[in-house]
């Protein structure tokens, strides 16, 4: 199990891309055979519909479907053949992945060099319930420093909706109301994740791996190692500490993963997994520390702000809009003019009873069935046409 502190990255877009909140413009319907919207159906957060499987006794392995709210991120290396395992995160919608921030550094990366494994249980050997998600656009937050990691949350927004299964849902944010530290001082939530298990192996697990951990309050885990907790732990309440000092922890490879507690019936996530103690053997977490998590209920507000600003961004809610081939680093001067705004349509109209056709207006592919363009295109000037 794992607590990164080095981490591979993404970039963030500019939260203002997108269309403007006010389109006084007409919506130019391209037929399809049918016009109907599919949405998913509702999902109840939290729920372990593979109950019956549990978990392995007294041992670490989990059993597939047993925690199906976590993924595994991976980055693809500079050649597309290769990947590399990054960070776990956690399924909080059809769309949204939450990790922490420096799972998505170096910033120079394009969230495409990214993507998301869910209903993932061996790393080695991937079952038909796997699915694989790309990401279009990573939401760092913008406090995040990555020297101390205050702040160390992400959401990854996907490409495609995540399609619920008994392996993949969703877990449920720590309610609002509950969210004093004191409820969970002294009480143990899940971790889980492929970071390192065995020390004689440098490599993360390939089987995925849980345990409980106990939560700290924040004098006790401060006099633990005073050295390292006063420099990295935060004092207002949006980080905490978990761990039992008994060798058993995250390490290496956990980084972004959540830490679970059951309310009721169903699983809520309290904190995502940022930061440890170095052994001083070797560059490795030492398992014998506690470990630092980011506090969600700190970051409850961020999140849904960040969740709403992506619909307002995007009005018809598709992940891959607005995307194109070329590095955003690029000037748009510098850019080649074939394939430069991949959306850009241009409407063409045959006068009715001759062939010849007449380019009169543009437009910009919004969905697969819509193109926008300007009222005077399909008004009543082009009614001797046919578009």
């Amino acid at each position: 199990m794992a607590s990164r502190t080095g981490a591979m990255g993404s970039k963030v877009i500019n939260e203002d891309r997108g269309f403007p909140k006010s389109i006084f413009l007409y919506l130019l319907v391209i037929q399809a055979v049918c016009c109907c919207f599919v949405y998913s159906e509702k999902v109840e957060c939290g729920q372990r519909e593979r109950s019956l499987l549990g978990l392995i006794t007294q041992g670490t392995n989990t059993r597939e479907g047993d925690w199906p709210w976590h993924g595994a991120i991976y980055r693809r290396k500079f050649s597309v053949f290769s990947e590399a395992y990054i960070c776990g995160g956690t399924v909080i919608s059809e769309y949204f992945i939450l990790t922490a921030a420096h799972c998505t550094i170096p910033t120079f990366l394009e969230a495409d060099m990214f993507y998301v494994k869910l209903g993932l249980h061996n790393r080695s050997s991937p079952s038909e319930n796997t699915r694989v998600h790309e990401v279009v656009e990573v939401i760092r937050h913008s406090d995040f420093d990555e020297r101390t990691h205050h702040n160390d949350i992400a959401l990854l927004r996907l490409e495609n909706d995540i399609e619920y299964s008994d392996y993949i849902q969703p877990i449920c944010l720590w309610p609002v109301q509950r969210a004093e530290d004191d409820e969970v001082i002294s009480s143990s939530g899940t971790v889980v994740g492929w970071g390192t298990g065995d020390f004689s192996k440098k490599t993360g697990m390939e089987i995925l791996q849980y345990a409980t951990l106990s939560v700290i309050d924040y004098a006790t885990c401060l006099a633990s190692n005073e050295k390292h907790f006063k420099k990295y732990l935060s004092k207002d309440k949006s980080q905490f500490c978990a761990g039992n000092k008994n060798m058993t922890n995250v390490c290496d490879g956990d980084s972004g993963g959540g830490i679970y507690f059951r309310l009721g019936s169903s699983w809520y996530i309290r904190g995502l997994v940022s930061n440890g103690v170095k052994s001083d053997e070797d560059n490795r977490c030492d398992p014998s520390q506690y470990a630092i998590f980011s506090n969600i209920p700190f970051y409850l507000k961020w999140i849904s702000n960040h969740q709403e600003k992506a619909k307002q961004r995007n009005l018809l809610n598709l992940g891959n809009c607005g995307l194109d081939s070329h590095n955003m680093t690029v000037k748009e001067s510098e850019k080649p003019l074939f394939l430069q705004y991949p959306w850009t349509a241009m409407l063409e109209f045959q006068v009715l009873g001759t062939p010849y056709v007449k380019t009169m207006c543009n437009g910009a592919l919004i969905h697969q069935r819509y193109v926008l363009t300007v009222g005077h295109c399909v008004g009543e000037t082009s009614m001797q046409l046919k578009l």
